[in-house]
């Protein structure tokens, strides 16, 4: 209904109450229809945004993929770093180690059962993924024993090794070390004393040779009941050598507690060789000297002559028929002959001393040995 312009010239209009009210449910729904217009194209916005980046970061995945490497299980698994010198234990079955090697010397990698309860075996590998094996350890039923292998990084690079320890039966705590081969040994020089200590493993020494040379590398305990063993290891220039003890050129492991070693080795060219000793018990020390000197063989029938030195080394190996042989000396010919004497041991470590001449100055001294009967092969 319209009424009459007011005073003020405006305009009153007025409405039943039914009809005001479903006018203003009218207003308050195009208000509401309104205010959600633009936060519908806002999201609408934001979803055309993700899928979009979606799109662009599966692209970018797809053109880098082959840059990435696939990881495997083995590969997320952490391994135990392995610091020189410094032994890890530990009771799983299975333990895996990496290791920084050094340049230019040789290493070597060794694990035991700490208590004698488990066959423990060492392998070697090229890979994080255990996949490329180097060169693997695993001596029968060597309960307590060291089970060891060795690498020449003379001729390798020196980048990040890995080795795994096995305990193949049995049960227990089975210890890992690895030693970097710190010390070089000069032939002929005087010996170096060194000490073992309780739960050592395994050590290594970098040994510069000539080809074509013979030498004998020897070690004599001196305190202490370590039972020491000793073997030589060439790797003939090649690269990536990697071996257990059964590729050692030389290997000494005779003797009993307190005791030393010895072995004869010729060197196949100009090159260092890995001199490895192992203790075959554990929880022992000892002091020990160390030394590599030339050695000259003495041939049948051919007299050999030196002077100036107090003391020569020489070996020989009976020729066939094994039969008796006689090794002799005589004194240089001069007015006052120096007072020489001989003596015959059963191995290069010079502890088996099968016979001696001790006769006065000036006269031939000789040792005479059936090798008919006797079971050594060099003297």
């Amino acid at each position: 209904m319209q009424y009459p312009a007011g005073r003020g010239g405006r305009i009153s209009y007025s409405l039943p109450p039914e009809e005001l009210e479903n006018w203003r449910k009218r207003a308050r729904s195009r208000h509401r229809h309104a205010s959600h217009l633009p936060r519908i194209f806002l999201f609408l916005v934001a979803g055309a945004l993700v899928i979009w980046l979606a799109v662009i970061l599966s692209a970018a995945l797809m053109s880098v993929s082959g840059d990435f490497p696939t990881l495997a299980v083995s590969d997320a698994d952490a391994a135990t770093i392995l610091s020189c010198g410094t032994p890890s234990c530990g009771t799983g079955a299975t333990q895996d180690f990496s290791y920084s090697p050094p340049s230019n010397s040789w290493a070597v990698v060794a694990a035991r059962s700490t208590a004698a309860s488990g066959d423990a075996r060492l392998c070697l590998y090229a890979d994080a993924a255990y996949t490329q094996q180097r060169a693997c350890s695993n001596a029968t039923s060597l309960f307590g024993g060291v089970e060891f292998a060795v690498m020449d990084f003379h001729h390798s690079p020196a980048v990040t090794n890995y080795a795994r320890t096995d305990r193949i039966t049995g049960s227990g705590e089975v210890c890992t070390q690895l030693d970097c081969g710190a010390t070089t040994i000069v032939t002929d020089a005087p010996p170096v004393t060194l000490s073992w200590t309780t739960g050592n493993l395994v050590r290594v020494f970098n040994v510069p040779v000539a080809g074509g040379q013979a030498y004998r590398a020897d070690i004599v305990v001196t305190s202490g009941t370590a039972d020491l063993g000793l073997a030589v290891f060439d790797s003939h220039g090649q690269a990536n050598y990697a071996a257990d003890r059964t590729a050692a050129i030389a290997l000494a492991d005779r003797r009993g507690n307190g005791q030393g070693e010895g072995v004869y080795f010729q060197a196949a060219g100009d090159d260092t060789v890995g001199l490895v000793l192992w203790a075959n018990n554990a929880a022992t020390t000892a002091s020990f000297r160390l030394e590599v000197r030339t050695a000259t063989r003495i041939q049948p029938n051919d007299p050999v002559n030196y002077g100036g030195t107090a003391q020569k080394d020489f070996f020989t190996v009976p020729s066939a028929p094994r039969s008796w042989t006689v090794l002799s000396l005589r004194p240089a010919p001069i007015a006052s002959p120096p007072d020489a004497d001989l003596r015959l041991y059963d191995s290069p470590d010079y502890l088996g001393l099968l016979g001696k001449s001790s006769a006065e100055p000036g006269v031939v001294d000789f040792v005479i040995a059936n090798y008919a009967t006797a079971p050594e092969d060099t003297g």
